[in-house]
């Protein structure tokens, strides 16, 4: 609006001649001419008078001139947008017309009373927000509504996150003494696994094979010592030991993964079933109170089917792994796995039970008033926690490639008959020929081979745990521990439920008092 007015001070520079242009805005329909207009005008006006327009070339100059802007003959080229308007000074013969253009340009710069608050609200809020994200500002500067608003530094921030113990093991930890005993531990500690990893009767059996093999080639020596290149050891072993290695901790962290996800349905399943309220349909608008209308032993009876929820994904977890190359060949232990797969079986329809139960207790909430859309997400929450068991059941019953495993146990045992020449050379090439030296670095070959297997089978199941071995449990789904701390979250939601509804009746119950005290008062 700034330029729709020429200047004072540029009006000394720029005259504008405006009695044939407002004698042309008189005209309905038409516009006002810009300076290039009026320039050709003047040229018009020496050549020769032109035809009468017709009736379609007007029609399209009249479409064109209303497309432009108006008053665009007032807006000076040259015109400083910090000078205030004036429009008194306009020079114009007819006073009707000039009237008339600035009651159009006041009707442009007018708004109502409301509008002016609006945008002075927003315009304070948006200098406010500006100054305060502003550093090193002084309070005076900012708006009324925004002096007391701080955002804190990042420093500050930070000092909101402390962790006393944390702070205490850092400080321990600097110690150079601590260092030095830690680092011993942990040496001592790889050494203890290394061994409980190791040390079978399986790891037994293939030292024992290994060395027999040996000795019996360093005794003909003579004949079949040879230097062997240990390639071929790495194809077909060591290849199919790290390719399961790497399967199976993947199938660990999955398993980590599925049982996190299934742990959280529970949670908020179990958070919205204990939690959740909504209007009394009895009492015209209440916001809450409505849950009062369930059955006394809702909330126990919901309880009791989290925690058999649980019991039995635990159940069927735990159970015993039927799917090894033994469960599937022999014959005689065909009945133990059917016995397995029957106890799966049961828990199953446990589970499909359970499943059903928490539907109805939906159902019964939405009976009591419960708004259909909650329900509806309620009931998606179930089926996110079908959704989650059945990838912790695929997982505990499809393991990695069974013939990639067999193929790793022959070979440990079928190598030492291809690797004995090499070793009856190193026994050929001794000053002093030992059988010790070459039946230990034998045995320790095929002992570092047998540790590796000995690892992918501890994960093999990723919900098991070995308690035959020394460090049972080591690297496995510590499943007892992570289901206890979803029962026990579960139990907390229960209890604090409980004593929140034992508040709300109370407080209804004092507001029910105050209520019939203040009506006989009145009366």
């Amino acid at each position: 609006t700034n330029r729709i007015a020429i200047s004072p001070k540029k009006k000394q520079e720029r005259e504008v001649q405006l009695t044939p242009v407002l004698t042309m805005a008189s005209t309905k329909g038409t516009r006002l001419p810009s300076v290039s207009d009026e320039k050709a005008a003047a040229d018009a006006a020496s050549s020769p008078a032109p035809p009468p327009p017709t009736r379609g070339n007007f029609r399209s100059s009249l479409s064109k001139a209303r497309t432009q802007r108006l008053f665009d003959v007032l807006v000076a080229e040259d015109e400083d947008d910090t000078d205030p308007p004036n429009f008194d000074n306009i020079a114009t013969t007819s006073t009707s017309i000039a009237q008339e253009g600035k009651a159009f340009i006041d009707r442009m710069m007018d708004t109502s009373h409301e509008d002016k608050q609006r945008t002075n609200r927003y315009q304070d809020f948006t200098e406010g927000r500006r100054l305060v994200l502003s550093p090193n500002i002084s309070p005076e500067y900012l708006p009324e509504s925004q002096r007391n608003v701080k955002i804190p530094t990042l420093r500050e921030c930070q000092s909101a996150f402390t962790n006393p113990e944390a702070d205490a093991h850092y400080r321990m930890e600097q110690n150079p003494f601590h260092r030095i005993l830690t680092t011993f531990l942990n040496i001592i500690a790889a050494f203890y696994i290394w061994v409980a990893h190791t040390v079978n009767f399986e790891t037994l059996l293939a030292i024992t094979n290994a060395s027999l093999v040996t000795l019996f080639y360093c005794y003909y020596s003579d004949l079949y010592a040879a230097k062997l290149d240990f390639a071929f050891l790495s194809f077909s072993v060591v290849f199919p030991l790290t390719f399961l290695i790497q399967s199976t901790f993947t199938r660990r962290e999955d398993a980590l993964h599925r049982l996190s996800d299934f742990r959280a349905c529970v949670l908020s399943t179990a958070l919205l079933t204990f939690t959740c309220d909504w209007p009394d349909p009895e009492v015209p608008g209440s916001f809450a109170g409505g849950r009062r209308r369930l059955p006394k032993a809702f909330d126990k009876a919901a309880l009791d089917d989290f925690c058999r929820m649980m019991q039995l994904v635990y159940e069927y977890l735990s159970m015993p792994s039927v799917s090894h190359a033994r469960h599937v060949v022999l014959w005689h232990k065909q009945p133990y796995k059917r016995r397995v797969h029957a106890k799966q079986n049961e828990l199953l329809k446990k589970w499909n039970d359970c499943i059903f139960d928490m539907s109805m207790h939906t159902e019964e909430m939405r009976k009591a008033g419960f708004q259909s859309g909650e329900a509806s997400r309620l009931h998606q929450y179930h089926q996110y926690l079908e959704q989650r068991f059945e990838h912790l059941r695929c997982i505990k019953y499809y393991r990695t490639p069974q013939a990639t495993r067999s193929f790793g146990r022959v070979y440990i045992y079928i190598l030492p008959w291809m690797t004995g020449p090499y070793f009856a050379w190193v026994f050929e090439q001794q000053f002093e020929r030992s059988y010790g030296f070459t039946l230990t670095l034998a045995a320790f070959t095929f002992f570092v081979l047998q540790g590796l297997l000995n690892t992918q089978q501890g994960l093999e199941d990723p919900f098991l745990t070995d308690y035959t071995s020394w460090t049972p449990g080591i690297d496995a789904v510590k499943l007892d521990f992570e289901m206890a701390v979803a029962l026990q979250a579960v139990e907390q939601y229960y209890a604090e439920a409980k004593i929140h509804a034992a508040w709300q009746e109370r407080e209804r119950e004092k507001k029910a008092e105050r209520k019939q005290k203040k009506a006989g008062e009145s009366h």
